[in-house]
């Protein structure tokens, strides 16, 4: 189906939040087009798109909201195709029956990586440049996470660099620096995924007809509503950060309400949960205590165990165990941390009691 020539609203890619922005529009009767296929800003409020027929069509919008996906920062010798290189923000399937598997990145996506091969049986090495796992966590989080691995098979290689990857027969090769020793390593497997971070695609979109501030990464600088400098042109998701699909959504909603006169809140990103499917599963928000201390604050740690019934009633064998991040002055939690069987609602809970427990509430 041809593209209408004017639109209120267009949605230009498929990255997160696309469909969240399209979705919002159509609830607010925007005349909205989503474009998930070739498009070409061509100035602002105008885009070219290439149509069901073939040929590009111009179409005028009133607000454009840029959603493209970004693309895995790059690995020597490595592209990725979908069978013996992957991209760490696809998702396993146990379909895949892949016997061996190399992971470089030891964040959230190669853990999540790394913990579905191994359940699936094949045989796992993770490697991570930095000395530990998942640095935004706890140290304590994290050595629970990687105490997971080790009880499932999973081979970590920490303060390891991966240099370059190469195809070899039906499998990869990845060879690696061991950062504290000095010696170099060549691993094998069946399979590579590429999870040390991710870049904005941002190359052949037509930027150049339009105005827009960028980091040193790429990335899109927007206000507190999405919208760039171009007056009535947004970006979401990718565009202006690899964080969680549930902040993409967030922002999509964020710009298509700003771009019809709906105007909200700012975004609480640190109001927003992070849960990653490890075992033992993981739900964090808001600050670690080393984040928090490096923005000035004096803090207070709390450590609870976690039982069985899911309340941290210090009764029963311990399933898992939270940590709690505190303003030592005002009491006010800056960040929770959950790890162990439903993370997710343990975290929800625990927020939850903590809000009520601060002096003064």
């Amino acid at each position: 189906m041809a593209l209408s020539p004017t639109c209120d609203l267009a949605v230009l890619g498929s990255g997160p939040g696309a469909a969240a922005a399209a979705r919002r529009g159509v609830d607010l009767g925007l005349r909205t087009a989503q474009v998930a296929g070739a498009w070409r800003l061509a100035g602002p409020g105008r885009f070219i798109a290439t149509g069901a027929g073939g040929g590009p069509a111009l179409v005028v919008a009133g607000r454009i909201v840029l959603a493209a996906e970004s693309r895995p920062v790059a690995l020597a010798g490595a592209t990725v195709d979908g069978h013996r290189f992957l991209d760490g923000r696809g998702r396993f399937t146990a379909g895949s029956r892949l016997p061996s598997v190399v992971v470089v990145g030891g964040g959230a996506a190669g853990l999540e990586w790394a913990t579905a091969c191994a359940a699936a049986g094949a045989r796992v090495t993770l490697v991570e440049m930095s000395g530990r796992l998942l640095p935004e966590a706890e140290p304590a989080i994290a050595q629970a996470v990687l105490d997971g691995l080790g009880r499932a098979g999973v081979a970590v290689r920490t303060a390891t660099r991966a240099i370059r990857a190469a195809p070899a027969g039906a499998g990869v090769t990845c060879k690696v620096l061991d950062l504290a020793a000095r010696t170099e390593a060549t691993l094998a497997a069946a399979a590579l995924v590429i999870a040390i971070g991710r870049r904005p695609k941002t190359r052949d979109l037509g930027l150049e007809t339009v105005t827009v501030e960028t980091d040193r990464f790429g990335h899109l600088l927007v206000d507190a509503n999405q919208e760039t400098a171009t007056h009535g042109l947004y970006a979401i998701g990718d565009m202006v950060s690899p964080r969680v699909a549930e902040a993409a959504d967030r922002e999509a909603v964020q710009a298509v309400d700003h771009a019809a006169g709906r105007p909200r809140r700012p975004i609480r990103y640190r109001e927003i949960p992070r849960c990653l499917a490890t075992e033992p599963p993981v739900a964090m928000v808001g600050l670690s205590a080393e984040q928090a201390r490096l923005e000035g604050h004096l803090v207070s740690e709390r450590r609870v165990g976690l039982s069985a019934s899911a309340a941290p009633d210090g009764r029963g064998a311990e399933d898992g165990f939270a940590i709690a991040c505190l303003d030592a002055e005002s009491g006010r939690p800056l960040g929770v941390q959950v790890v162990g069987p439903r993370a997710p609602e343990r975290l929800e809970a625990i927020q939850a009691a903590l809000a009520a427990a601060r002096p003064g509430a």
